[in-house]
């Protein structure tokens, strides 16, 4: 399975808000600076985020964007399948299923498709796992271990 680059994103962009402002309202062009992302991309990937619930908005000249719940309930695996659907889909799709043009349904004698699809449901469930063991707050619990410093946006952020 491969992540998109805007999986990776939206793990950095939620990062940046859990690490320094995990309380506070946060604009979508500081965190774009901060973190080197173009911010109409990165306003995508919030919008979707949005959305599904992990983050909130408000309006207004102190508006911005922020965590909708606690650190440790929103996991990387959300993160992910927020942005990338669900894994099975993208680890259980037969190669001609994406082929244009080409027929979607396996011969009867196709019976290694059967049992591949299943091995790659199992792979998506493990991987869906793993991500999901990881949180906001264990990522945050990294940063502090590495001593990353922890930056004053004081002028960009709004307490809620």
């Amino acid at each position: 399975m491969k992540l998109s680059i805007k999986s990776l994103y939206a793990v950095r962009a939620l990062f940046h808000m859990a690490y320094h402002a995990p309380s506070s309202t946060t604009r979508v062009a500081h965190i774009a600076e901060a973190e080197g992302i173009s911010a109409g991309f990165l306003d995508q990937i919030f919008q979707a985020l949005r959305k599904a619930g992990v983050v909130g908005s408000k309006r207004g000249p102190q508006g911005g964007y922020f965590l909708a719940r606690p650190l440790d309930a929103i996991t990387l695996g959300e993160i992910v399948r927020v942005i990338e659907g669900e894994t099975e889909h993208g680890l259980c799709k037969a190669p001609r299923e994406e082929a244009e043009g080409l027929p979607t349904e396996a011969p009867p004698e196709a019976t290694g498709l059967m049992v591949t699809e299943e091995v790659w449901r199992e792979v998506a469930g493990q991987i869906d796992a793993i991500l999901d063991a990881y949180t906001l707050q264990d990522l945050v619990s990294r940063g502090q271990q590495q001593g990353l410093a922890r930056e004053d946006f004081s002028s960009f952020i709004y307490i809620i």
